[in-house]
């Protein structure tokens, strides 16, 4: 999604992370009532996840407002040509 948003002219990182996470939202809740309402989920579990994933993502802006946008940048693209490499080595 960020390198969707690079390329319709998005250039701060932190804004284009925000509209990814919002869109993220989004996706998330129609896929969660899909499973909710096929009776998928273990309600406990869930509400583990939703918390970890909530201090995680909290945390992680607060450490990428630390980081600036330039390094954040770079992470992102080192991260995603990495994870890339790895899919096609598996293949």
């Amino acid at each position: 999604m960020l390198a969707a948003l690079s390329v319709l002219g998005h250039e701060d990182i932190h804004q284009m992370n925000g509209i990814k996470n919002l869109l993220a939202v989004f996706i998330n809740a129609v896929a969660a009532a899909y499973f909710l309402l096929a009776g998928m989920v273990r309600a406990p579990d869930a509400l583990v996840m939703a918390a970890g994933a909530a201090i995680g993502g909290v945390a992680a802006a607060g450490v990428a407002r630390r980081m600036g946008r330039a390094a954040v940048r770079r992470a992102v693209i080192v991260i995603g040509f990495s994870m890339a490499l790895v899919m096609f080595w598996r293949l």
